[in-house]
């Protein structure tokens, strides 16, 4: 049935499922070990386990009508949202969400354990995202505790509240590995309108791009978000003003990403590039220390064009590990 309605059944829809079948099973087990049925009996139970079909997956029109009745509901209760959760036809909380408008519903969601509620919530978050964000940001132990699908749907959500969901999204980013979650990550940052992204935007890129899973398997969409960061160093092209501080922020995030990765590179790993200049962000390489490599030398030549004075270059390169980022890489290498 899951297959044929596309919707996974709830629990009340698994216990009805479950009764119905035991007392099929019961009933036709002894037919089968020998005890024998008349005709009449025979078509008795097969019109049964028919009538189960019928109540527990067809949708009834007076369900429908009762369904409409609570999707218009001003004034939810906790027992209406039970009697939702209880009806078996997996259709029905569908076409629930689908109809419901009341913001209310939203504190009566986690009355039950699952809820295919996503257009419910959309249309919130395009009324309210602060609201659902922190709705999402509240019961997210719970979603972690349902795995990475949960949480990759969840981020989807939230995605759309563009830079409303930052701060939900770094807590996100810091403690996910999955590659698909931090993709979606990866996605809304680079989404975000130029406008909007602020020191705590370079914060959640820098926490996506920390992750060794998200480089070794997404190496394109990494080096398109360490580039995206690089470009935003500067403000259309052109130098900030002093008491605009991005520029100083995301250089330092470069180069504090790139001394993780230094420190934890082997002499084997480190000699793979020969010239760093054959390196591109459009083609990266399966390794994100070059990438960020590349990133940095990107925005060096930009600095060099622009006039960035080569203290506050270096200033950056030097503070997270205390000697140059690059670990005195020949000269000839390093060139941008």
């Amino acid at each position: 049935m899951q297959e044929l309605t596309l919707q996974e059944m709830g629990l009340a829809e698994a216990e009805a499922v479950r009764n119905s079948w035991t007392r099929f099973y019961r009933d036709t087990s002894g037919v089968v070990h020998g005890s024998g049925a008349t005709p009449e009996e025979s078509r008795e139970r097969f019109e049964g386990v028919v009538a189960s079909f019928e109540q527990l997956f067809l949708g009834l029109p007076e369900r429908a009508w009762r369904l409409r009745q609570l999707a218009s509901s001003e004034h939810p209760s906790p027992q209406d949202a039970a009697e939702i959760a209880s009806m078996s036809d997996p259709r029905a909380s569908s076409y629930f969400f689908r109809a419901a408008v009341n913001r209310n519903w939203l504190g009566l969601l986690p009355e039950a354990s699952r809820w295919p509620a996503m257009p419910y919530l959309r249309r919130q978050l395009a009324a309210d995202p602060a609201r659902v964000c922190a709705w999402v940001e509240q019961h997210r132990a719970a979603i972690e505790a349902r795995g990475t699908g949960a949480v990759g749907m969840a981020v989807s959500l939230v995605a759309e509240a563009g830079m409303t969901a930052c701060a939900l999204l770094q807590q996100f980013a810091r403690e996910q590995q999955d590659r698909h979650v931090l993709l979606r990550i990866s996605y809304w940052a680079r989404d975000v309108p130029v406008s909007g992204r602020t020191g705590q935007w370079v914060r959640v890129v820098e926490d996506v791009l920390r992750q060794p899973s998200f480089g070794a398997q997404e190496p394109w969409d990494a080096a398109q978000l360490a580039g995206t960061l690089a470009q935003r160093a500067h403000l259309e092209g052109q130098l900030r003003p002093d008491s605009d501080r991005l520029g100083v922020i995301i250089r330092f995030a470069l180069a504090a990403m790139l001394a993780v990765y230094l420190s934890e590179a082997d002499e084997w790993e480190s000699s793979l590039v020969n010239d760093l200049r054959e390196v591109s962000l459009a083609d990266p390489p399966h390794n994100m220390l070059f990438t960020l490599m590349r990133a940095v030398l990107d925005l060096a030549r930009e600095d060099t064009r622009l006039g960035v004075p080569l203290s506050v270059r270096q200033q950056a390169a030097c503070r997270p590990c205390g000697r140059p980022a690059a670990l005195g890489r020949p000269a000839g290498e390093l060139r941008p």
